[in-house]
């Protein structure tokens, strides 16, 4: 028996594809034909539609690990929550893309904990004198008041 869907050789019995995981519906007794003259490069992203399993296109975790990184330099908490997206999707779907999705989420961590060292450090720097000008502006103002 062949699965309707990939072509792949199924045991008999079997109620799921175990390489597509696409539910087998009737007995096929040959595999699915294929165009001839085709790569395998088309047939991997033009005859492939989404997964039956997970309802995602082929590449989409990369696509999405990829998006991760750059987002990381501009918002890093979103691009965070993006790459652990991509990590989940790729571990389900694309082990290729667990590394992509992996460096998205120690990149945003590393932006963040840096913005956050720079914060501290430029509060630390800055405090005393913003204290001063704001200790002047308060005799000033008070001052202000009680003569006026």
């Amino acid at each position: 028996m062949y699965c309707q869907y990939c072509g792949n050789k199924v045991e008999d019995g079997s109620k799921y594809c175990p390489k597509c995981g696409s539910p087998l519906a009737g007995k096929s007794d040959a595999p699915k034909e294929e165009k001839q003259n085709t790569t395998d490069f088309e047939k991997t992203y033009y005859t492939e539609s989404a997964s039956p399993r997970t309802g995602t296109k082929p590449g989409s975790a990369r696509t999405m690990a990829i998006v991760s990184i750059v987002l990381a330099f501009f918002n890093p908490l979103i691009g965070l929550i993006v790459s652990i997206v991509a990590f989940n999707n790729a571990k389900r779907d694309d082990p290729d893309s667990l590394g992509l999705a992996k460096i998205g989420i120690i990149v945003s961590i590393v932006i963040m904990a840096f913005s956050l060292i720079i914060t501290v450090v430029a509060l630390v720097i800055m405090l005393p004198n913003m204290l001063e000008i704001m200790e002047k502006t308060m005799q000033e103002a008070t001052g202000i008041i009680f003569r006026g």
